[in-house]
């Protein structure tokens, strides 16, 4: 099983794909998180990513983030949740050779829709409250992910995922609960339990 989150910053994807990723047994690679690892692992790609991109709220090239991607997905045997991927045109092309190379196909796009104010809401928040602050959160920064890392190239990601017909479109500004009980319906009766 493949299942997909995609939506604006503070939409509450890692949150959803963490819950569902429980749910189902299957891991959840959220390609920011791959990435801030690498960086504080040091990695040649890492440092690249961070220093380069992920700081000035500029999306990643696909030469430097998929291999990292690509490593995690093959080891996961029994199905994985990508949050937050794929994010550009290069991104979806580079998943869709890597699923027919392998034989593998995505079984759900959840799109988690909110408005721009309650984004810029949300990250305030959780900078205010985290231990370590992401620098990725900084407001300023914000507003160039948004537009550069969502808003771009989003349409015709969407519209591909709608023609393969596993799309998705969740109101991301219910109750963490009242999203995952919107998600609950696309899968089997007595898959899991709220």
């Amino acid at each position: 099983m493949i299942i997909v989150f995609i939506g604006p910053p503070g939409a509450g994807k890692g949150t959803q794909a963490a819950l569902l990723s429980q749910k189902l047994q299957i891991p959840c690679f959220s390609m920011g998180q791959l990435l801030r690892e690498a960086y504080e692992e040091k990695t040649p790609e890492g440092v690249e990513a961070w220093d380069n991109y992920l700081t000035k709220g500029i999306n990643v090239p696909i030469g430097l983030k998929f291999k990292i991607l690509r490593d995690q997905m093959d080891r996961a045997k029994t199905g994985f949740i990508l949050d937050n991927y794929p994010r550009t045109n290069d991104d979806l092309e580079a998943l869709k050779g890597y699923l027919n190379s392998t034989g593998k196909k995505i079984d759900r796009v959840f799109h988690l829709i909110i408005a721009d104010e309650t984004c810029f809401l949300r990250i305030q928040k959780r900078a205010d409250n985290a231990r370590v602050k992401r620098k990725d959160d900084d407001l300023v920064l914000l507003r160039t992910r948004i537009e550069e890392g969502y808003r771009k190239e989003l349409p015709e990601i969407l519209e591909y995922f709608q023609q393969q017909g596993n799309l998705v479109e969740i109101d991301g500004t219910q109750s963490i609960k009242d999203v995952l009980r919107q998600i609950n319906k696309f899968f089997t009766a007595g898959k899991f339990k709220l």
